[in-house]
C-alpha cells in the first residue's frame, strides 16, 4: 500500500513539473523572437493631379511618375518629362534638318535620339508628391525651359569652340593624322546638331547660327581630305604577297591608290627580309616585314611586323600562306594605327 501512495506521490509530482515548464515556455515565446510586422499603409486613391497632369506650356515642363518611393519616382519623372520633349523634336526633325542640309543622315537622327536621352535636367521642383502604398509613390515635376536651354546653350559652346581649337591643331600635320583627326572632329560636331534642335524646341527664339556653321564646314573640311587622300604602296621582290594585300585593305577600306605622288599622297614602302632556324626537328622560316610611311618626303609613320611559320611546301605556299598571316594583321587594325602615324 506504501509503495502505492509512492507512486501516486511521483506521478503527481511528475505532471506539477510538467505544467511548470510549459508555462516557462509559453512566456519565453511572448517576449521574444519574432520580428514585429511591417506597418501597415492603407492604399489611397490615385490623386487628381496624376490622372490629369498638367499640359506643358511655353515655359514650364512638366513630369509624373509612380515610383517605390520618392527618389524612385522623381527618377522617373525625369524621363518622362525628357520623352515628351523628345517626341516634339522627332517629330520635326527629318523636314528641319533636310531643307537645310544635305547631308542629313540616319547617323544624325541617332544621334538625336541618344542626346535626347541623354538630358540632364537639374533644374526641376517636385510640385506634387504623395505615398499611395507601402511601395508606390507617386509625384509631379515641373522644370523652367528658359534655364534648361541655357545650360544647354552653354553646353554646345563648350563642345564647339573645343572641336574649333582641335582643328586649328592639326592643320600643319600630315594628310593622314589631318584626315583622322578631322573625321573625328566631325563626327562630334554632328552631335551639336541635336543638341541645337532641342534647344530651338526649348526657346523657338535661338538660331544657333554658329555651330550650325561650324558643322558644315568641317563636314566640307572631311570631303575635301577625303577626296584628295591617296596611297602609293610599293615593297621588295620578297614583299609582293604583302604589297598586294595592303592595296586590298585599303581598297576595301574606301581609300584611293594612286602611281602619282602630292602633298596628298601617303607613300608605303615595304621591305621584306627573311630567317631561317631550326627547332628539334622542325624548320622556322621568320619573315620582318618593314613598313615604311611617308608623306612630303618626310617619314610620318613605320612598323615592323614579324610572321613566324613552319616551313612545308614549296616558297609559293610559303608566301602565301604568310600573306594570310599578314592579312589577318591588317583586319585588326585600321590603317593609321597599323602604321603607327606619329
Amino acid at each position: 500500500m506504501k509503495h502505492v501512495h509512492k507512486l501516486i506521490k511521483n506521478r503527481t509530482d511528475l505532471f506539477k513539473y510538467i505544467a511548470s515548464f510549459s508555462i516557462v515556455l509559453l512566456m519565453l515565446s511572448g517576449c521574444g523572437g519574432v520580428e514585429p510586422s511591417a506597418p501597415k499603409i492603407s492604399k489611397k486613391e490615385t490623386p487628381s493631379w496624376y490622372l490629369n497632369p498638367p499640359k506643358d506650356t511655353s515655359t514650364k515642363l512638366y513630369g509624373i511618375a509612380i515610383g517605390k518611393n520618392r527618389d524612385d519616382a522623381i527618377k522617373h519623372a525625369l524621363t518622362d518629362m525628357v520623352a515628351k520633349l523628345g517626341i516634339n523634336i522627332e517629330s520635326t526633325y527629318e523636314s528641319s534638318v533636310k531643307v537645310q542640309y544635305s547631308y542629313a543622315s540616319k547617323k544624325i537622327s541617332n544621334n538625336v535620339k541618344s542626346s535626347i536621352a541623354s538630358i540632364s535636367i537639374n533644374n526641376y521642383e517636385v510640385i506634387e508628391s504623395e505615398r499611395l502604398s507601402y511601395k508606390k509613390f507617386a509625384v509631379l515635376l515641373q522644370s523652367d525651359k528658359a534655364k534648361l536651354a541655357q545650360s544647354l546653350k552653354e553646353s554646345i559652346e563648350r563642345k564647339y569652340t573645343k572641336l574649333q581649337t582641335g582643328l586649328v591643331a592639326i592643320k600643319e600635320s600630315n594628310v593622314l593624322s589631318r584626315y583622322v583627326m578631322t573625321k573625328k572632329i566631325s563626327e562630334e560636331a554632328n552631335t551639336l546638331l541635336s543638341t541645337i534642335l532641342i534647344i530651338k524646341e526649348l526657346d523657338p527664339n535661338y538660331t544657333g547660327s554658329l555651330p550650325l556653321t561650324f558643322i558644315e564646314s568641317t563636314h566640307k573640311k572631311l570631303l575635301d581630305i577625303t577626296n584628295n587622300l591617296n596611297f602609293i604602296v610599293k615593297g621588295d621582290r620578297n614583299s609582293r604577297t604583302f604589297v598586294t594585300a595592303l592595296e586590298n585593305h585599303l581598297t576595301h577600306q574606301g581609300y584611293h591608290l594612286t602611281s602619282g605622288r602630292s602633298d596628298n599622297t601617303v607613300s608605303i614602302s615595304i621591305k621584306t627580309s627573311l630567317n631561317s632556324t631550326r627547332v628539334s626537328s622542325m624548320k622556322i622560316v621568320t619573315y620582318d616585314v618593314s613598313i615604311k610611311a611617308i608623306n612630303k618626303a618626310e617619314k610620318i609613320g613605320g612598323k615592323h611586323i614579324i610572321i613566324k611559320l613552319r616551313k612545308s611546301g614549296n616558297m609559293n605556299t610559303l608566301n602565301k600562306n604568310a600573306g594570310m598571316q599578314f592579312v589577318k594583321t591588317l583586319a585588326d587594325q585600321d590603317i593609321y594605327t597599323l602604321l603607327q602615324i606619329q
